[in-house]
């Protein structure tokens, strides 16, 4: 998955996210960290994020919406 890439959560193992919730990812990586939508800044580093704003889903986990 490419850094940016706007998608569609299908599921998250972990809970962290509902189905249905549109993330970005925040790196380019199989399983990336991705942010909630209203949280995402373009250019914002991954270590700004608080910790109820971003968690790391795996591709199987994503649909993606927009590249």
């Amino acid at each position: 998955m490419k850094k940016g890439t706007k998608c569609r959560v299908i599921s998250d193992d972990y809970g962290f996210f509902k189905p249905g919730e549109i993330v970005i990812a925040l790196e380019t990586n199989d399983v990336p960290y991705c942010a909630k939508e209203s949280a995402y800044s373009p250019g914002k580093a991954l270590s700004s994020y608080g910790l109820s704003e971003f968690s790391a889903l795996s591709e199987r986990e994503l649909e993606v919406i927009e590249e």
